[in-house]
């Protein structure tokens, strides 16, 4: 921060970033003066600043957040929901998509929690591995709802399977860390009220069990892969037959 600071202070780009940090601090008051800052600087009519503005009035409406957990772990805005329902537009579901997992992925990077047991390294390791699950699923168009335990219950293996063929460094290392980093996102969100914990028990027994047969494909399409005997409609066939035709290749 005092990088950004001695990089651009005053400006209004700077001092709404400023806002966004008070924000995640639960320091509704303190975000409120520096965005009034950011406004006498920033006049254009439907400025970033300006959704900043109403952003944080709601937040006080609503008595906060009081912290950085509430930010980024609420559930996603009920209005765009009921907006969308009329809406025959994928692109804006998706976009609502994407941004509420990028809040509850940010919220695994910063858990408190995980400083306690984990490497710095590890934990970074993590966070890509996450990162890379909810990717695949986004470049395929069809991300679930990360607080949607029973959707990605539903897609887990599917997501697995993509993340073989789309990563080409996807081996056991990465399947056991995207294992740990997914459930490791739950239990934040399990131990947070996020989701119930009956359903963070659930996924659980679901990836412990879907991780062998997982791993045989992982496993047998590094074997096709590799094989420089093998011509283009070879392995056409054999990523056929580990995968079926559900997963798309690239």
């Amino acid at each position: 921060m005092a990088l950004a600071d001695a990089a651009e202070p005053g400006t209004a780009v700077h001092l709404a970033d400023m806002v966004w940090v008070e924000a995640l601090r639960g320091n509704i008051q303190e975000a409120k003066a520096l965005l009034k800052k950011a406004l006498a600087l920033d006049r254009a009519r439907e400025s970033p600043r300006r959704e900043l503005k109403r952003n944080l009035e709601a937040m006080e409406r609503e008595g906060g957040p009081k912290d950085w957990r509430a930010f980024l772990l609420r559930g996603p805005d009920a209005g765009a929901i009921l907006e969308l329902e009329d809406s025959d537009d994928p692109e804006k579901r998706y976009g609502l998509i994407v941004a509420h997992n990028a809040r509850l992925r940010l919220a695994f990077r910063m858990d408190p929690a995980r400083s306690k047991d984990l490497a710095p390294a590890r934990k970074f390791y993590l966070a890509v591995c996450l990162d890379d699950f909810m990717e695949s699923a986004e470049r395929e168009g069809w991300p679930p709802f990360l607080r949607d335990v029973a959707a990605v219950r539903r897609e887990f293996p599917h997501i697995m399977d993509l993340m073989t063929v789309t990563l080409s460094d996807f081996d056991r290392e990465a399947l056991d860390g995207t294992c740990s980093a997914v459930l490791g996102l739950y239990q934040l969100l399990a131990r947070e009220g996020a989701v119930p914990k009956a359903q963070f028990r659930h996924l659980k027994k679901r990836i412990i069990r879907l991780r062998p047969s997982i791993l045989d494909r992982v496993a047998g399409y590094n074997r096709v892969r590799r094989d420089p005997m093998m011509t283009y409609e070879d392995r056409e066939r054999a990523r056929d037959e580990i995968f079926g035709p559900r997963v798309g290749f690239r």
